[in-house]
């Protein structure tokens, strides 16, 4: 049921979590690893085909916040 789950559990659709974050030196920025589902990352690239001059981004937030920041995504097989 969608409106239990955790996909819908606010008003943006979850497709996928950070298992791990923290300030990279190497990076010189804030680098994260984590799971999206094959379904979520097939319909973000869909969106972005739209914009030919925008890299793809995503929205994260810690599960006891409101807020969300921007961040890029990186896919490493």
């Amino acid at each position: 049921d969608a409106s239990t789950s955790i996909r819908h559990q606010c008003s943006r659709e979850v497709f996928g979590y950070l298992t791990d974050s923290r300030f990279s030196l190497n990076m010189g920025k804030v680098s994260g690893v984590g799971f999206v589902t094959s379904g979520g990352i097939i319909e973000l690239f869909k969106l972005f085909q739209k914009f030919k001059n925008s890299k793809p981004f995503v929205l994260i937030r810690s599960p006891d916040s409101t807020s969300y920041h921007v961040a890029t995504i990186a896919i490493n097989c």
